[in-house]
């Protein structure tokens, strides 16, 4: 009589399966809710987030974790978002022309 033993092995951070004993390597991505590209699916964080924010280290609001501008493009140049540090003119950020982006309306 001839018997077969199926043995699985499960290492910590590799998912097993059931299927004839094979390992199926752990998706990675983005396991940051809180960023753009985030992967519910991702069971290793990659190291690949994208955060979007304002990108000017001179503004109140500067994020340093951003790595897209304030119109969510990667290394761009959108400071919409971004409200100035100085004390000389008030900068109010809203969206005044309902486009679904900031708009900036500085007043000295």
């Amino acid at each position: 009589m001839n018997r077969t033993i199926l043995l699985s092995i499960c290492i910590a951070g590799v998912s097993c399966s059931e299927d004839n004993g094979k390992v199926n390597e752990p998706i990675s991505g983005c396991t940051d809710e809180n960023a753009l590209n985030y992967m519910a699916e991702a069971e290793i964080d990659d190291g690949n987030c994208e955060y979007s924010g304002c990108m000017d280290s001179s503004a109140v609001n500067y994020n340093s974790n951003a790595t897209s501008d304030c119109s969510q493009v990667v290394g761009g140049s959108n400071s919409n978002c971004c409200v100035a540090s100085d004390t000389t003119s008030v900068v109010c950020v809203r969206d005044y022309d309902n486009d679904g982006y900031q708009d900036q309306n500085t007043d000295s």
